[in-house]
């Protein structure tokens, strides 16, 4: 099983500060939407480069909590419109709206407090 999102590696990392990983949390919350419109724009407009642009910035900013999932899903977008191959970037676009809400899922149960209460894998959504 691969971990999609697992706090305490992430705390590992960030010298066990739940408050900084708590503020990294609230920082993405509040700008993940504005790079998905980005990147929704470019595709609307064929933008090969903007949307390359957009997804490398994205995949920066998943990266702090997670190498699997939507990170994966944003880097395929951001490798196609490398090699400018448009044809699967509305579908990869898909793929990562359904991933990005399992780690948005995650990442606002973990600022409640609720959880996730065991970390989350790719066999155990």
């Amino acid at each position: 099983m691969m971990e999609i999102f697992d706090p305490e590696k992430i705390k590992d990392r960030i010298g066990g500060d739940d408050e900084l990983l708590g503020e990294m949390i609230d920082i993405f919350l509040s700008v993940y939407p504005a790079d998905l419109e980005k990147i929704e724009k470019a595709i609307r407009s064929k933008d090969l480069e903007g949307i390359r642009r957009s997804a490398h910035s994205m995949k920066g900013s998943i990266s702090n909590f997670s190498e699997k999932g939507a990170y994966i899903a944003v880097r395929e977008i951001e490798n196609a419109a490398e090699r400018k191959d448009p044809n699967n970037i509305p579908q990869l676009y898909e793929r990562l709206l359904e991933e990005l809400g399992i780690l948005i899922k995650d990442l606002k149960e973990y600022k409640m407090g609720d959880g996730p209460h065991q970390v989350r894998t790719e066999n155990n959504e």
